[in-house]
């Protein structure tokens, strides 16, 4: 997921928009209006509009209520959530913490598709209360796009989301990671062996195994002369990706246990003053050594922290006249890190906040730094020593 924009707050919660998301917003609001235009001859387009529009904002809010009851049940067993972000794909819970039990585990699972399934049954009730006509065939009752003639603007929208919450309690049902189904799995294989990396491995397997499938679905379709098929292999691949991710994010932190960011922090990181010129920084610093943020200090106390983020801020025609003052990060209290921090923590901190860097600070003197490249150059160096 790229970069996005934050919302607002839900029960504490910061929910975020991934700048994705607007894309398959436009889409769904097109294709929406189209069905809506074509199951209701006579509307008039601007009230299409209007009908795809609300229906795209509540099915989000569906995919919303999905996730917030995953942070919610998760904050109920003592596992702190960072946010919710919505992108392309739907959304995605981001927890600090992986559940401690393989029970803790399955409760926080189950309780998304429960969700999915209870607001599928919610609508299909406002369905059948808002609908003029009843279903003529069972199949009525599931079709995406519902046969002309039997709704109203209302049923015809709350037709819609009744199905499309159903296809994503059973989707998310799927037995592979990162799906709620391959949450479920791993649950089940965890509380059986006691061996979580192993119940790890066949949870995403599985979930690689399924992005696999759909994205030979998506081939086939497309050949067969079904544009949707494209939409099959980029939710495949996306699994796939997604999949690796998570078996590889394991691994990180089974490298990282009982690791503190002591040992992982340089102590001999290069410092630059406040009043160093851009220009310089990166003909002396930046092109010279193995570095891509540092710490300010003025005089024995730090100010503030300077890279690659901070510099692109700046027009280059002022660099040799900008000082790094004008451009560097002050120092927060969420950058300052005990030694003693675990090296997990570390990793949580840097990924869920916009710095770059942790400070170990001893008595206002910088005793050493932690970058996310850092990290990475150590997890690179521990993989080879152990081949």
């Amino acid at each position: 997921m790229g970069a996005g924009f934050r919302v607002g707050t839900i029960l504490g919660i910061p929910i975020r928009i991934d700048y994705s998301w607007l894309i398959i917003f436009a889409i769904l609001v097109f294709a929406l209006t189209a069905n809506f235009a074509h199951m209701l001859p006579g509307l008039a387009f601007p009230v299409a509009v209007v009908l795809g529009l609300v229906t795209a904002l509540l099915f989000f809010g569906s995919v919303l209520a999905h996730e917030l009851m995953h942070s919610v049940v998760a904050r109920a067993k003592g596992l702190p959530v960072a946010g919710i972000t919505l992108f392309i794909f739907g959304g995605v819970s981001q927890l600090e913490e992986e559940p401690a039990s393989p029970r803790i585990e399955f409760e926080m699972a189950v309780v998304g598709p429960l969700t999915s399934l209870a607001l599928a049954v919610l609508f299909f009730l406002a369905w059948m209360a808002a609908s003029p006509a009843r279903p003529h065939t069972l199949a009525d009752y599931f079709r995406i796009v519902p046969a002309a003639g039997i709704q109203s603007w209302a049923g015809a929208v709350f037709h819609y989301l009744a199905v499309i919450n159903l296809f994503l309690a059973i989707f998310n049902l799927a037995p592979g990671l990162p799906l709620d189904g391959g949450r479920l799995l791993r649950a089940v294989i965890w509380h059986f062996s006691r061996d979580l990396r192993a119940a790890t491995r066949v949870a995403t397997g599985t979930g690689q195994l399924l992005g696999y499938l759909l994205i030979g679905l998506g081939i086939l379709t497309f050949l067969a002369g079904n544009a949707g098929g494209i939409w099959y292999a980029f939710i495949g691949w996306f699994l796939l990706q997604a999949a690796q991710q998570a078996y590889q994010q394991m691994l990180f932190r089974s490298a990282l246990a009982g690791v503190s960011v002591g040992a992982l922090a340089r102590r001999d990181a290069l410092a630059v003053p406040p009043d160093l010129s851009i220009q310089n920084l990166v003909d002396d610093y930046l092109l010279r050594y193995a570095a891509n943020v540092f710490p300010v200090v003025e005089g024995d106390r730090v100010v503030g922290t300077v890279g690659m983020n901070e510099i692109h801020h700046a027009p280059r025609d002022e660099w040799p006249i900008t000082p790094v003052s004008r451009i560097m990060r002050p120092v927060t209290a969420d950058e300052v890190v005990s030694e003693k921090l675990d090296a997990w923590d570390a990793v949580q901190r840097l990924g869920h906040s916009e710095c770059e860097c942790l400070l170990l600070i001893d008595d206002g003197k910088l005793d050493g730094i932690v970058t996310r490249d850092s990290l990475l150059r150590w997890l690179h160096t521990q993989r080879q020593l152990r081949t």
